[in-house]
């Protein structure tokens, strides 16, 4: 009888820890830093209000992105399973955080056209990882990124306009918002896997926070 209680515990033990250890596999938890540079013509105001560099910390399911600017920084946190999302504006001395309910994010990336995506054959290294790429087609215009799969992170792209794009985006580009002949160019230039502390996704206390609806009836946007 003690024989057979030892073995049912020891069972019941491995397969504690088993669980226990896949419900810390989460995926990678640090950080992926951005150069970015600018193609084409742009003015110096365009070119001001650009982000000089990107840092993204993972921690599975959430994700926090900070783009630093000549103005301040901006960061917008999300969590992939909550589809929740907060954009902080820290702006020429205002600090703004605006908070996206699951409904409003959802109706947000639905208005974001779906990209057709193309794998290709053509591999590179990129901060030390291979990255496949891949063309993307948007309309009648095509631009292609490069992805790695050596990095996993679940739903890395899941509120974005490469929201269907599997693997970790490590060089990309996207039109610049006020210059349609510019373009912005965005590469990994370093990964590194670290702890990152709770408190990077939450909402610093010397902010004022706001739903989405009274932003944009406080700059006269109406509920549209």
């Amino acid at each position: 009888m003690f024989m057979r209680n030892l073995l049912i515990a020891s069972l019941l033990s491995l397969c504690f820890i088993g669980l226990n250890a896949q419900k810390k596999d989460l995926g990678f938890e640090g950080t992926i830093t951005y150069s970015v540079t600018v193609e084409g013509d742009v003015d110096l105001t365009t070119k001001s209000q650009m982000p000089s560099e990107v840092i993204i910390s993972y921690k599975a399911p959430k994700s926090s992105m900070v783009m630093k600017t000549a103005y301040g920084n901006i960061t917008v946190i999300g969590n992939s399973e909550s589809k929740e999302q907060v954009v902080l504006y820290d702006l020429m001395g205002q600090k703004i955080a605006i908070k996206s309910s699951k409904e409003e994010t959802e109706a947000s990336l639905k208005e974001i056209p779906e990209l057709t995506v193309t794998v290709t054959n053509e591999t590179k290294k990129i901060a030390g990882y291979t990255c496949t790429k891949v063309n993307l087609t948007d309309g009648n215009t095509t631009t292609s990124a490069y992805v790695t799969k050596e990095i996993v992170i679940p739903n890395a792209n899941w509120n974005s306009q490469f929201k269907n794009v599997e693997g970790v985006l490590m060089e990309y580009s996207q039109k610049a918002k006020n210059d349609t002949d510019a373009i912005i160019v965005f590469s990994a230039k370093e990964v590194k896997k670290a702890k990152i502390k709770d408190a990077v996704f939450e909402i610093p206390p010397d902010y004022k926070q706001m739903t989405m609806t009274e932003f944009k009836q406080m700059f006269g946007g109406g509920d549209e």
